[in-house]
């Protein structure tokens, strides 16, 4: 909801290599909220996770590297470590035994 809400500022963290910032926000916003209503209502979760896991996971060469490279201060850190550790938590729900059924995470 994050990136839906604060549209504009999300945008500004776009690298101005990347096509179409201002869709970004919007493509990614959704993407994690269908997931997450996925993975609530138990319906294709793994598939849901692996998604989640490759949006999060994307943002750490595509936009956290670049900007910790350019800056590397604490909201630049913060924002890279947050998305590692999205990661990690949308790796465990994937990898679940679980996860389909609705009983693991």
């Amino acid at each position: 909801a994050i990136h839906l809400v604060n549209r504009a500022r999300i945008t500004t963290l776009i690298p101005a290599w990347m096509p179409s910032p201002e869709a970004w926000p919007l493509v990614t916003g959704v993407l994690q909220l269908v997931a997450g209503a996925a993975l609530v209502m138990t319906l294709q979760t793994r598939f849901a996770a692996r998604l989640v896991t490759a949006v999060f996971a994307s943002w750490l060469p595509l936009v956290h590297a670049e900007r910790i490279t350019a800056s590397p201060d604490l909201f630049e850190w913060t924002f890279a470590l947050s998305a590692a550790a999205l990661v990690g938590v949308t790796l465990v729900v994937a990898a679940d035994d679980q996860t389909e059924t609705g009983v693991g995470l």
